[in-house]
């Protein structure tokens, strides 16, 4: 099987996600704007792609026409079986043009609870990238609920993947005097 991963080729998340697929024998690669050098992993690097003069929609039109141009070019030839883009607001975006193959999405936060609110552009890029996901997945409660406010469904594609311990399975109770957690 091959994967793709568009997103921040810095970002543990990313990192860990494509680690893990590749250590199971998986063909990985990360497309990203971010160069970084990690063994056992196929990076591909696209650049910032601003250019000068700096005009603010036709700057930034050009670098998403761009960006899409660059990631078509790199799926068209490593043909992936599933691409899982990592933040909404961005990578969710751009991969949101690849109609015939899988794609899960993972939010990380700021996509969604910050992001969203802050510019028409940012809802509007957000919304096409979590209509166009086959799975979606999110780290908390109020995360998974807000993606649930933006679609207006409750739609079983949407699901809750907590990062570290899940605190729904364990039950923490700390003796502040003890200074010891019981589980």
């Amino acid at each position: 099987m091959r994967i793709i991963y568009i997103g921040d080729a810095t970002s543990i998340h990313v990192i860990e996600w494509a680690k893990y697929f590749s250590g199971c024998g998986y063909e990985v690669h990360i497309i990203s704007d971010n160069f970084n050098s990690l063994p056992d992993l196929k990076i591909h690097y696209t650049g910032q792609c601003l250019y000068k003069p700096h005009l603010p929609f036709v700057s930034a039109t050009l670098q998403i026409a761009i960006k899409i141009i660059k990631i078509r070019k790199l799926v068209n030839t490593i043909k992936p079986d599933i691409i899982h883009a990592h933040y909404a607001t961005n990578y969710g975006f751009l991969s949101s043009f690849f109609k015939n193959i899988p794609l899960m999405l993972t939010c990380h936060g700021s996509d969604i609870l910050i992001d969203y609110e802050k510019k028409t552009i940012n809802k509007i890029f957000i919304k096409k990238a979590l209509k166009r996901a086959d799975i979606i997945t999110a780290p908390s409660h109020n995360m998974k609920n807000k993606i649930i406010h933006i679609l207006k469904s409750t739609s079983p594609k949407i699901v809750k993947i907590q990062y570290g311990i899940d605190i729904d399975k364990f039950e923490f109770k700390f003796d502040l005097v003890k200074g010891i957690i019981n589980i």
